[in-house]
């Protein structure tokens, strides 16, 4: 997964703002900072932080229900 999609999918910025945030210096991966937004991470293996704070995976749950 590209390094902007993980942050517009979980909630932290827009791609476009994503790609302006990870050229500016603010997103690191695994303690050094990136500066490239198309980098191929895995979110079970690398760590991302936004302006210091971790960026957590969101793992979404599905509820069906049915209402006769």
């Amino acid at each position: 997964m590209k390094l902007m999609l993980f942050l517009s999918h979980n909630g932290i910025l827009s791609r476009r703002k994503a790609f302006e945030a990870v050229r500016n210096g603010a997103v690191s991966v695994n303690g050094r900072l990136d500066l490239e937004p198309s980098t191929d991470i895995d979110p079970a293996r690398d760590q991302v932080y936004f302006n210091g704070r971790l960026v957590n995976d969101k793992i979404f749950e599905y509820i069906i229900l049915n209402k006769p």
